[in-house]
């Protein structure tokens, strides 16, 4: 029989893992991994109801209670580190730079990248926006071929959740959102 503070370890490291899952697993349901997201959730489980069992046979003991809260903290911690490393997620590039920008989409379509442009007005003239949807391992190519013109941009870089949009999943968003008046929002649409 493991030792008190050894099954508080255990409860830890169970924890850490269902918990790593759950981020990893949480990415893969916005990015529409319909496949990977199931099959972590299956895991994540699993390894939730031992952990969970080896805490509630003995609800007297501290040290696994404490395991079970910082095997959550710690596989918090250990999902997003992971989702960083394996560049997980979709990030918004955008390029403003003053005048044309036409060398600079150029090469960037040259690179395969899919982009959008757009004319704007600035403080001191007109604009071109280029705007990129890519994974985020993909950002450093993005600057790499970007370079010789980064002087010349101001550039962002945001994590905003890349998944199909249809005209009820926009109009169902709207709805939620704190602040936006009834009136402004389309009737329902039902798919």
């Amino acid at each position: 029989m493991l030792e008190p503070i050894g099954i508080a370890l255990l409860v830890m490291l169970l924890r850490a893992t269902d918990v790593s899952l759950a981020t990893l697993k949480t990415i893969f349901i916005i990015e529409g991994r319909n496949g990977l997201a199931p099959a972590l959730g299956f895991f994540e489980a699993t390894i939730y109801v031992i952990a969970a069992s080896l805490v509630f046979r003995d609800l007297g003991n501290p040290f696994t209670i404490a395991g079970f809260g910082a095997g959550f903290a710690m596989g918090t911690a250990l999902g997003m580190f992971l989702a960083g490393k394996l560049g997980l997620g979709s990030v918004t590039v955008r390029f403003t730079k003053s005048g044309d920008a036409w060398a600079l989409t150029e090469a960037l379509r040259e690179a395969a990248f899919p982009l959008t442009t757009f004319s704007g007005g600035g403080r001191d003239g007109p604009v071109s926006v280029i705007q990129l949807n890519v994974r985020k391992r993909k950002v450093p190519q993005v600057l790499d071929v970007a370079r010789p013109w980064l002087g010349e941009c101001f550039v962002t870089v945001g994590d905003e959740p890349v998944q199909a949009s249809s005209a009820p999943a926009v109009i169902e968003t709207l709805r939620r959102a704190p602040g936006v008046s009834w009136a402004l929002v389309a009737r329902k649409v039902h798919p």
